[in-house]
């Protein structure tokens, strides 16, 4: 009697079961999605405003986000939660000079656990407003670090903080590199 019952049960489960032949299934469908996604957030090719020395051409951004009539040029690749490398140019935010802000962020491992953050900020004609790079391992709890360029008139001011462990370093160095002289 055992043996009929787990016969039936196992026919009845098997045949509930659809043929699935040929057709996508849902998991499928999502990744398909997910791979035709991954460069929709792509509408520039930023290695055509690189100089032959690795610089950026912050004209040309600026030339090229104007001709393309986008409110912001991006290029990047993100797989959810292992992997980011996202680059954008846009129009700097309030809170900065008027001009322009470049970001580029690469995070890797899961949940992002380690990366770096670069940004630039300029004016409408490409010179330098400040330059800052931020840097973490194990999300910031192994390392941090962060540093900064600000041009002033007297000069260019550098900030630079290294932090280890959460316990060690954490001293902010700030020096100011004398401005040359005509």
């Amino acid at each position: 009697m055992l043996l009929r019952a787990q016969d039936i049960l196992r026919s009845s489960t098997l045949a509930s079961i659809p043929d699935r032949g040929t057709t996508l299934q849902p998991t499928s469908l999502v990744a398909l999605a997910a791979a035709l996604l991954l460069p929709a957030c792509t509408n520039y090719d930023f290695a055509k405003a690189r100089r032959p020395d690795g610089t950026w051409d912050h004209q040309r951004l600026v030339a090229d986000l104007q001709a393309s009539g986008e409110e912001k040029l991006t290029a990047g690749t993100w797989i959810p939660l292992l992997y980011m490398d996202l680059t954008i140019f846009k129009p700097s935010d309030p809170c900065y000079p008027r001009g322009y802000t470049l970001d580029h962020f690469s995070a890797v491992g899961p949940v992002f656990l380690a990366g770096s953050m670069q940004r630039e900020v300029v004016t409408s004609d490409g010179t330098a407003v400040e330059t800052g790079r931020d840097r973490w391992l194990g999300w910031g709890l192994v390392y941090r670090g962060k540093d900064e360029a600000v041009p002033t008139p007297h000069g260019e001011r550098r900030y630079d903080s290294d932090r280890c462990l959460l316990l060690f370093g954490g001293d902010d160095d700030v020096v100011y590199v004398p401005a040359k002289q005509p």
